[in-house]
């Protein structure tokens, strides 16, 4: 299909997925700016650095780091999303498969590197996160989201948990399996955290301490919060 006719893509459309609306999670988003701006400057890394965000959809996430400077980087597969993407953000963009790793890169380019809700998409996980540790430089993060298999609300739901009900999720992790496997690729574990961001995210978001707080210990949240560091 050439470029010009890229006009429906019905998963960011929600048509086959519960993403319905994407541009609404701009809350969202701006609330995983925040906690990631918050590792970074803790841990005093360099200003104006290098961001890659692996599945970057419309590019919202990566526009909070433009604003302050960052050299910003986005990975789709979806041409759709992409062309999307170039209304909000000055990143550098690129139609690509992550299931054949990050090949465009090389070794030790990135300062942080996203993944925000997609390891649960692919075939291999592992393999993505094995390309993330080369790709990534010596002290550099990496910041992990996906579904938490162990949350009280998949235990309430039951089969009608949406992770379990989203047919484009190929696998769901445990913290525990996750934060295992993480280690092994390479990484040092810094934060492993269960969070509730929904319906928290419904509400307007600001850098308040507080609140940043019961987000990220909220006890047995749907979602796993992952930071390391190579």
């Amino acid at each position: 299909m050439r470029k010009q006719e890229v006009i429906h893509d019905p998963y960011f459309e929600g048509y086959i997925s519960n993403y319905r609306k994407y541009e609404s999670t701009f809350r969202q988003l701006e609330l995983y700016f925040l906690m990631v701006k918050k590792v970074i400057d803790q841990l005093k890394l360099k200003r104006n650095g290098r961001i890659l965000d692996i599945g970057c959809a419309y590019g919202i996430f990566l526009s909070f780091f433009d604003k302050i400077g960052w050299e910003t980087y986005g990975v789709d597969i979806s041409e759709y999303a992409l062309n999307k993407a170039r209304n909000y953000t000055k990143a550098k963009l690129y139609l690509h498969d992550v299931e054949k790793g990050l090949r465009l890169f090389d070794n030790n380019f990135f300062d942080v590197i996203t993944m925000f809700d997609i390891i649960e998409h692919l075939r291999n996980p592992i393999y993505l996160l094995e390309e993330a540790q080369r790709v990534v430089k010596q002290k550099g993060l990496i910041f992990v989201t996906t579904p938490n298999v162990n949350s009280v609300t998949k235990v309430l739901m039951g089969k009608n948990w949406p992770a379990l009900k989203d047919r484009t999720h190929k696998i769901l992790f445990t913290p525990y399996i996750l934060k295992f496997a993480v280690e092994r690729i390479g990484f040092k574990i810094l934060e492993v955290k269960t969070p509730q961001f929904y319906p928290f995210t419904k509400f307007s978001i600001t850098n308040n301490k507080l609140f940043l707080f019961l987000i990220k210990h909220f006890p047995g949240g749907s979602s796993i919060w992952l930071v390391a560091k190579k």
